[in-house]
């Protein structure tokens, strides 16, 4: 898979931290928001989306709950999986 970038990012209000490795980032002007599509572990198979938010100078990752917005995300990662 084509990393483009590993960030470090924090889970929840804990000291806890996880690093991510970045595939790609989607801007959606349908939902006027971006989804991050990423690995966990740089040899893991399964692709993981997230809404991605700015927040004070800061990013954020949050749940995507709405289904029109899954919908759209899962044909972004099966497009991005028919092109790797």
């Amino acid at each position: 898979m084509d990393i483009k970038k590993k960030l470090t990012i924090p889970v929840g209000d804990s000291n806890e931290k996880v690093t991510i490795y970045v595939l790609d980032i989607i801007e959606s002007e349908e939902f006027n928001k971006d989804f991050i599509l990423y690995l966990i572990d740089v040899d893991d198979e399964h692709i993981y989306a997230s809404q991605l938010n700015k927040k004070d100078n800061m990013y954020e990752l949050n749940y995507i709950t709405d289904e029109k917005e899954l919908n759209f995300v899962k044909n972004k990662i099966n497009e991005y999986k028919a092109n790797v």
